[in-house]
């Protein structure tokens, strides 16, 4: 698979740790709560792991997440992964190619553009990094 820029795709030691990471932020009210999912790709930015996971029992059903960091500890935050996308590995490049089309032209216009999520205890500030 070709991932877009910026995402890395995940040996299977980096699989093993995001999957940890994974597990432990997952509660039992989470839709992802008890699902089998195999980390394929991650991306790290401003304290966010995105995540690309992909469903085994599923051919082409993924998955993306956003595993929010602790700012002090290597600990997950009390909050619960976001899920971004729910579907083909297709859904996931659309989605990244209209997430970044939106960034770019904002950053175009100087616009800083801040994700206010109530799931969030905190807001995000998301910015395509190279």
């Amino acid at each position: 698979m070709t991932y877009p820029e910026g995402w890395l795709q995940a040996s299977n030691e980096r699989a093993g740790q995001l999957a940890k990471k994974l597990t432990q932020a997952v509660g039992e009210q989470h839709v992802l709560y008890g699902k089998r999912l195999h980390v394929v790709a991650y991306r790290h930015q401003d304290g966010v792991d995105e995540l690309l996971c992909q469903h085994p029992e599923e051919e082409d059903l993924f998955s993306l997440l956003h595993l929010v960091w602790s700012l002090t500890t290597s600990e997950t935050h009390r909050a619960a992964p976001i899920v971004e996308v729910h579907g083909s590995f297709q859904d996931f490049l659309n989605y990244e190619r209209d997430f970044q089309g939106r960034e770019i032209a904002e950053e175009a216009r100087g616009i800083s553009r801040r994700l206010n999520n109530p799931l969030m205890p905190f807001p995000i500030n998301f910015s395509i990094s190279e």
